[in-house]
């Protein structure tokens, strides 16, 4: 469960701007260049930011949060509005077609 301060915490470190435009985050990123936060406390578990933007702006966990396909590629991305929920199989075909697939296997 994340904790009372993640909001707080989260937007504190995006750099929002319009509302078209990359919000980028300026926080710690995972091996892919793909921005990180923790939920919590230790323990309590690392995140995508992507998926953390859309909860805040949604009130519910994504299944998959990803870039839109035209409008946005950018892994550091906060924007809510440039975050949809989709399924493994449509972040696997955006991977493909934009050629940001890892390696000889799909990490998700």
């Amino acid at each position: 469960m994340p904790s009372e301060t993640l909001p707080i915490r989260f937007w504190s470190k995006v750099d929002i701007r319009d509302p078209d435009e990359c919000w980028l985050w300026k926080g710690g990123v995972d091996f892919y260049g793909h921005g990180q936060i923790r939920l919590g406390g230790r323990g309590e578990g690392i995140t995508t930011v992507a998926r953390v933007a859309y909860y805040l702006t949604h009130g519910i966990w994504p299944e998959n949060a990803l870039h839109m396909p035209v409008d946005c590629h950018n892994s550091l991305c906060c924007n809510p509005l440039h975050i949809y929920d989709g399924t493994r199989t449509d972040n696997m075909l955006d991977m493909t077609a934009d050629g940001t697939q890892h390696g000889g296997r799909v990490r998700v």
